[in-house]
């Protein structure tokens, strides 16, 4: 996490001061926020504005405008990397919407995980009178859970937002269809599982071979489909699940609203070096993208390991197409396994793989066992390959959409999230 190795020896707090406006006083604590942070290591955190509550109640009205206010002043300083207020409460309204029993407290937990923040801006208001605002900022330290830096404010009841206040733009939505790849023939690509005894998780030989992958859809970080040599490889037939990872002592994960705890459900909140670490425990490794995609492709030339049947797809994934009775990650080798016998290569929980995630990664991708970039693209926010679609999630995670094979995405190496897991690989044709 960016900011593991922090030691923090300070903990100011600012005698408050009156300001004339909310979007005035905003611009005080960004300025005072970067004043301090300054004074740190030379670390890069990700930051999130999060829960500016009345006191003792939940978020209202003035906690949404305070928040917004907030968020895109600390933007306009552009010294840190700050999630958009408009992508977070989309985030949450998405989170309400199904499951509008969550309260307060553990919906920022989960919108922390999901974004990947490092520190976290809170705090809470109180109304002195008809006309004055008392605001009283913290901020909050994930990995440690030290409060870093606290102020207080006092500001009158304007919220008129500055025009050089930043926006936030919306994403693109995207509906092209897509082309149909060039997989091998199916008889090129055989399975070979081991008995459940010889290894915590059972195991599908992909041979050696020139195989297909990405897409010519409108989604550039797909393009173009390009053909790769591969080595041959085995691939856990399912993702690993909780009875597996705790035999790992030295393995941690995190928790969360929508933990797993059934033995054969996939772990989650496990974030990219613990679940490398889980690998390399059990003398494997986590796979590359391409090798991710060929298994998860299972020598279909289309979206799906099974064509481009969409109606197909509540057979073989857990998504959020049939998320309606039970949501949440669901218990490992249920629904139909692809061609190869492996389960759960789309929905259930997306899942790590090794490379370095970059955009562009495929216009240049090495054409023998290609392994990603050497290195990060951005030193400031760091991307790791995450595939595969999960059961719900931000962003359309468990759309149909994003369940195609040929979806790539990443996620700061960090993060731990409920809908995250992973599945090992080994070099060769044979498990030790």
């Amino acid at each position: 996490m960016a900011c593991a190795c922090l030691m923090i020896a300070w903990s100011a707090s600012v005698r408050a001061e009156t300001f004339s406006s909310v979007p005035e006083a905003m611009e005080h604590a960004a300025t005072a926020f970067f004043q301090q942070t300054d004074k740190l290591p030379a670390l890069k955190p990700l930051i999130v504005v999060l829960n500016i509550a009345p006191r003792q109640a939940q978020r209202d009205e003035i906690s949404e405008k305070l928040e917004k206010i907030l968020t895109d002043q600390l933007i306009l300083k552009n010294k840190r990397s700050i999630i958009p207020f408009d992508r977070l409460n989309r985030l949450r309204a998405e989170w309400l919407k199904v499951f509008p029993q969550t309260g307060q407290s553990e919906i920022a937990s989960e919108l922390t995980s999901l974004v990947g923040a490092d520190w976290i801006v809170q705090g809470e208001y109180r109304l002195k009178d008809e006309t004055l605002l008392s605001i009283h900022l913290e901020l909050f330290d994930v990995l440690t859970g030290s409060i870093l830096w606290n102020m207080e404010l006092t500001t009158a009841m304007v919220f008129k937002i500055p025009e050089a206040t930043a926006r936030v733009e919306q994403p693109i939505e995207q509906d092209t269809p897509l082309v149909t790849v060039p997989t091998p023939a199916l008889a090129e690509i055989v399975p070979v599982i081991p008995e459940p005894e010889t290894a915590v998780v059972p195991m599908v030989l992909i041979p050696a071979g020139n195989y297909s992958i990405g897409s010519n859809s409108n989604y550039p970080e797909e393009q173009p489909v390009h053909e790769v040599f591969l080595d041959a490889f085995m691939i856990d037939i399912h993702e690993v699940t909780n009875d597996a990872f705790s035999r790992c002592k030295t393995c941690q994960k995190g928790t969360g609203i929508f933990d797993t705890t059934n033995p054969l459900q996939p772990v989650v909140y496990v974030d990219w070096e613990n679940a490398n670490n889980y690998c390399e425990f059990v003398g494997k490794r986590l796979p590359t993208e391409a090798e991710w995609e060929v298994a998860a492709r299972s020598g279909s030339p289309g979206k799906y390991a099974w064509g481009d049947d969409v109606t197909q797809l509540r057979d073989y994934a857990w998504f959020a197409g049939n998320m309606d009775e039970k949501p949440g990650a669901h218990d490992v080798s249920i629904l139909k396994p692809n061609s190869l016998g492996i389960y759960d290569m789309q929905g259930n929980v997306m899942e790590w793989v090794m490379d370095w995630f970059d955009p562009a990664y495929y216009q240049v991708s090495d054409p023998m066992n290609p392994k990603g970039p050497m290195q990060a693209v951005s030193e400031e926010y760091p991307l790791k390959g995450v595939r595969g679609g999960a059961w719900g999630g931000e962003f359309g995670t468990g759309s149909a959409e994003n369940m195609r094979v040929a979806h790539r995405m990443g996620l700061a190496p960090w993060t731990r999230a409920f809908h995250l897991g992973f599945r090992c690989v080994r070099t060769g044709t044979t498990v030790e």
